[in-house]
């Protein structure tokens, strides 16, 4: 059976679906990534086929005041619009992608691939690393804020979520896919998340249920797995400069926000140096894409600019990130308290959960970040036993799961075996 996985975005948004890619194949499938340029080395890594997708998000985010819109809809419009240019080559390459595929598996911000499996006649689900599936449970990751614990106002803001993501693309994605496809059969008016709500059509949440557990009012349909995640990397080392850092002292407090671009980050770095030094903890900062300078940094304080979020959470006092899906899961899984400072879209969601698990303190909106607020939150994370003890917890039953494994078996069951079509 041949497999196409369609994704886009950051490595975040990417990763875990090389990690179901890479457990479909051991399975026997004969699997396809079909994901955003610069992948293609790390898929290559892990011996999967890899066909870029048109559009690297880096590019397309670096320099823009996307990351730092506090309206929802506004910012769900500025990110729709940057991506307009791409909608027409993504349902061309994703046709090409696709082709020969049995089944394919598509992310959320690559839901032309519905209507491309349509066009070629192959079986096809959703992948999503965000709940973003109708409920009364709880509020749609876009718009957590509004939940007020109620289940009807928590339905209508994942509609509200869906036409605020549908409607400023909707012509464009009609358009292109008539040009590309010779039909208009996905989305119509309210769009095609609505009516896949409708239907029972197949849907892999790489969440565990400790994290999110599977909502009430969902269909058996609806397969909520565990993390998805690769294997730590063996050939990874520390440099001299890094081991020797923590070596000198204490665990230090990580603080990374990853794909976040900021338009001032000499000023977002003595921030966060400030509240470092505030707490009186040792810092590790990531420079990421830009979110964080160069200044000159104190002796407690180093710089780095990558390292695998599997090897380096385990070991700092507490972690301070964005809020993504993908850094939000590592930070749980390694067992340490996170504060959470989150920029847009589903990061407040994950702040929300990471403080109702208690394996960390309230989030900080990054408009409201502070040293003051920072510094506090820091020392609550590294100060408080039961916030650490819940973290421990929490780590011990993610890290016994096997996502990978349980969504491939819910794929088999779904799809048949490697051997049939």
């Amino acid at each position: 059976m041949n497999v196409t996985i369609v994704s886009i975005g950051s490595r975040g948004d990417v990763q875990p679906f090389l990690a179901l890619a890479r457990g479909l194949q051991q399975a026997g499938y004969t699997v396809r990534l079909a994901a955003s340029e610069g992948f293609g080395d790390l898929a290559a890594k892990h011996n999967i086929d890899y066909f870029p997708l048109s559009g690297n998000p880096r590019d397309l985010l670096v320099g823009t005041t996307v990351t730092e819109q506090t309206n929802p809809v506004l910012m769900a419009k500025q990110l729709l619009d940057l991506g307009k240019p791409f909608i027409e080559s993504g349902f061309r390459e994703t046709l090409v992608a696709c082709e020969g595929a049995d089944v394919i598996l598509w992310s959320f911000l690559a839901s032309s691939s519905y209507s491309v499996a349509e066009k070629l006649g192959a079986r096809s689900a959703v992948m999503h690393l965000q709940p973003m599936l109708r409920t009364g449970d709880f509020a749609s990751p876009g718009l957590p804020i509004l939940s007020f614990g109620l289940p009807a106002i928590n339905r209508f803001t994942h509609i509200m979520a869906e036409q605020a993501l549908w409607q400023p693309i909707r012509s464009t994605v009609r358009a292109a896919q008539k040009k590309v496809l010779g039909t208009e059969t996905i989305g119509g008016l309210l769009g095609p998340i609505r009516q896949l709500a409708k239907s029972d059509y197949p849907v892999f949440l790489g969440v565990s249920p400790h994290v999110v557990p599977k909502a009430s009012d969902w269909g058996a349909h609806i397969n909520v797995s565990g993390y998805w995640t690769l294997p730590p990397s063996e050939n990874w080392q520390p440099s001299a400069e890094l081991s020797a850092f923590l070596a000198a002292g204490p665990p230090p407090v990580y603080v990374g926000f990853g794909s976040m671009n900021s338009n001032a980050p000499e000023k977002t770095t003595q921030l966060i140096v400030d509240a470092i030094t505030k707490s009186g903890q040792r810092g590790l900062l990531l420079s990421g894409w830009g979110g964080i300078g160069n200044t000159d940094l104190p002796d407690h304080i180093f710089k780095i600019d990558s390292a695998p979020h599997t090897w380096l959470f385990p070991r700092m006092a507490a972690v301070v990130h964005h809020g993504g899906a993908g850094t939000t899961a590592a930070g749980l899984r390694a067992g340490v308290p996170s504060i959470i400072v989150p920029h847009f879209a589903d990061q407040p969601f994950w702040g929300k959960q990471v403080e109702r698990l208690g394996v960390g303190p309230k989030s900080i909106p990054r408009k409201k970040l502070t040293v003051n607020k920072l510094a506090n939150a820091i020392s609550k994370a590294v100060n408080t036993p039961a916030m650490q003890t819940n973290a421990k917890a929490l780590a011990a039953k993610l890290n016994t799961e096997d996502g990978v494994a349980n969504a491939v078996a819910a794929f088999a069951k779904t799809f048949g075996a490697p051997d049939s079509v």
